[in-house]
C-alpha cells in the first residue's frame, strides 16, 4: 500500500521536472532553420542592387544583415547571403575570396540537407569558375548539379552554363546543341537569365562567322538590358560587338554610335570597378570581417555564459530531484519501521492470545475432568441407594441427569465463547458436520481421549470410535493423517 502511494506520486514530480529541465534546452529550437521575411527581403533588394550595378550598396546590405542571421541561426538566409558575397567578390576580381564564401554557403546547404539550395550553391561555384577560365572544374561543379536535380530533364541555367563553357572551350558543336535546347524555352525564363542567355547565343554565331544571326542576338540582348535596366556589366561588350559588326558591314555611321556609347558604358563601369572602388571594397570587406569577428566572439561568450547557466538551472534540478528521493527515502524507510513495529506488535499480541487460549482450554479441560469424576462419586453413591431405597433412587437419578445435562450445556457455551470461530472455521472446512460431532470435535481440540469422551457424552467408546471416522471422512483425511493434530491447528 505504501509503495503504492509512492508510485502513484512520482508521474506528478516527472510531470513537474521534466519541462523544467526542458525548458531552457527548447528555448531556442523554435527560430532554428527559419528564415524570417524581413531578412529575406533585406537580401532580395541586395540582389536587385547586384544586378542594376550598386554593388557598394548591395554589398553593405548584405554585411548587415548576416550577423542577424547568424545569432538566429537563419541558415538559409546564410547561405543566400554567402553566395551573393561570392558573386561580389567576382565582380571585383577577388577571385579567392569569391570562392571561399560561395563554399560557405554549399558547406551549410549540405549540413542542412537542402537539394535545392545545394544545387543552387553548386551552379554558382560552376559559374564563378567559368568566369576565371577554369572550365574544366566548372563542368565537374555543374556534373554535380546533376547528379543531385531530382527533375527529369536538365533545367535551362544549367544547360546554358554547359553551353557557355564549351563556347570558350572552343567546342562549338557541343555549345550548339545545348543553346538549340534552351532557345524554344527561353520566353519562360526571367529576363536576368534571358540577357546572359541571348548574349552567349550572339557570342557563339560570331564565333561561327554567322554574323547576320549574331548581331540579331546582340541588339536582342542589348534591346532587355536597357528595357529592363539590368546587366550593366554585359552591356559594354553588347554596345563594342555591334559597333565591330556594323564596322564590317560598312555602316560606319551606326558604328561609331555604338563605339561611342560603350565607351561611355565602359568609363561607368571602370568607376564602379577602378582602382579606388576596389581599394574601398576591400576595406569594407575588412571591416566587415572585422565586425563579423567580434560579433562571433560576442555570441561564442554568450553561449558560454548561457552553457553554464545551463548547466547551473540543471545542477539545481538534480539537487531538487536528489532532495525529493531523499525525502520519500525517509518516508518509505519510517513507513516501513512502522510497519514492522506494527508486525511485531501483532505477532505478540497473537501469541499472547494463544496463550490465553490454551491456558483457558486447560483450565476447561480440568472442569471437565472434575466434572467426570464428580459423576463418578455420584453414580456411586446413586447405586447404594438404589440397594437401600429404590424409591428414593428414581427422584434422586431424575434429579441428577437434568443437574448433570445443565452442567455439561454450561461447559460447551463457556467452550463456544472461549474458541469462538472454531465452529465457524470447521463448518468453512466441513459444512456437513452435525451438532453432536461439532462436540466431538471440541472434545478432541480440548485432548480427550475416547473413554473420557464416551463418558462426557454419556455414550459408549465405539460410538466415539464411528463418529471420530465420520468426521475424519468429512474432512477429507487420509488414514496416515492425525485428527487430533489436525483440529488442534484450526
Amino acid at each position: 500500500m505504501l509503495y503504492c502511494n509512492i508510485l502513484k506520486k512520482i508521474p506528478l514530480i516527472v510531470l513537474i521536472i521534466y519541462p523544467l529541465w526542458n525548458l531552457k534546452a527548447n528555448s531556442n529550437e523554435d527560430t532554428q532553420g527559419k528564415s524570417s521575411n524581413s531578412i529575406l527581403n533585406i537580401i532580395e533588394l541586395a540582389n536587385d542592387d547586384l544586378l542594376t550595378g550598386r554593388f557598394n550598396s548591395s554589398f553593405e546590405r548584405l554585411s548587415n544583415i548576416l550577423p542577424e542571421a547568424i545569432q538566429t541561426k537563419d541558415t538559409v538566409a546564410q547561405i543566400l547571403i554567402y553566395r551573393k558575397f561570392g558573386v561580389l567578390y567576382g565582380k571585383f576580381g577577388q577571385n579567392k575570396l569569391s570562392l571561399e564564401h560561395m563554399k560557405k554557403g554549399l558547406t551549410l546547404a549540405k549540413k542542412q540537407k537542402n537539394t535545392k539550395l545545394t544545387i543552387s550553391c553548386l551552379h554558382a561555384l560552376a559559374s564563378q569558375y567559368s568566369e576565371i577560365g577554369e572550365y574544366h572544374t566548372s563542368l565537374q561543379y555543374l556534373d554535380s548539379c546533376l547528379l543531385r536535380s531530382t527533375k527529369q530533364f536538365i533545367p535551362h541555367y544549367i544547360k546554358s552554363l554547359y553551353a557557355r563553357n564549351f563556347l570558350r572551350m572552343g567546342e562549338y558543336g557541343k555549345a550548339t546543341e545545348y543553346f538549340n535546347d534552351i532557345l524554344p524555352e527561353l520566353k519562360y525564363t526571367n529576363y536576368n537569365h534571358q540577357v546572359a542567355i541571348i548574349n552567349n547565343v550572339a557570342e557563339l554565331k560570331l564565333a561561327i562567322n554567322q554574323t547576320d544571326s549574331a548581331q540579331y542576338y546582340f541588339e536582342k540582348a542589348l534591346d532587355i538590358v536597357n528595357k529592363q535596366q539590368i546587366h550593366p556589366m554585359i552591356k559594354p561588350s553588347l554596345l563594342n560587338n555591334l559597333a565591330q559588326l556594323y564596322y564590317k558591314k560598312g555602316n560606319k555611321n551606326k558604328a561609331y554610335q555604338y563605339m561611342s556609347e560603350a565607351n561611355t558604358c565602359s568609363d561607368s563601369i571602370f568607376n564602379i570597378l577602378g582602382e579606388n572602388n576596389k581599394e574601398l571594397f576591400k576595406l569594407k570587406s575588412k571591416y566587415s570581417d572585422d565586425i563579423l569577428k567580434k560579433e562571433q566572439t560576442i555570441k561564442e561568450q554568450n553561449l558560454h555564459i548561457e552553457a553554464i547557466n545551463k548547466a547551473s538551472f540543471r545542477l539545481k534540478l538534480l539537487i531538487a530531484i536528489l532532495l525529493v528521493l531523499a525525502i520519500i527515502a525517509f518516508y518509505t524507510v519510517k513507513m516501513r519501521f512502522k510497519m514492522r513495529s506494527m508486525a511485531q506488535t501483532q505477532e505478540y499480541t497473537k501469541k499472547k492470545n494463544e496463550a490465553v487460549l490454551e491456558t483457558k482450554n486447560k483450565e476447561l479441560a480440568v472442569n471437565a475432568l472434575q466434572l467426570i469424576e464428580k459423576e463418578h462419586t455420584i453414580e456411586e453413591l446413586l447405586d447404594f441407594v438404589k440397594e437401600n431405597d429404590k424409591d428414593k433412587h428414581k427422584s434422586l437419578a431424575h434429579k441428577y441427569e437434568q443437574n448433570s445435562k445443565k452442567l455439561w450445556n454450561d461447559f460447551h457455551d463457556r467452550f463456544t465463547q472461549i474458541n469462538n470461530q472454531f465452529y465457524e472455521r470447521l463448518l468453512e472446512i466441513a459444512p456437513g458436520l452435525t451438532p453432536t460431532e461439532l462436540k466431538h470435535c471440541a472434545l478432541i481440540k480440548l485432548n480427550f481421549d475416547s473413554k473420557e469422551m464416551a463418558q462426557i457424552l454419556g455414550i459408549s467408546q465405539n460410538s466415539v470410535h464411528m463418529s471420530r471416522s465420520r468426521i475424519r471422512k468429512k474432512l477429507n483425511l487420509n488414514r496416515e493423517d492425525s485428527l487430533s493434530n489436525y483440529i488442534a491447528g484450526i
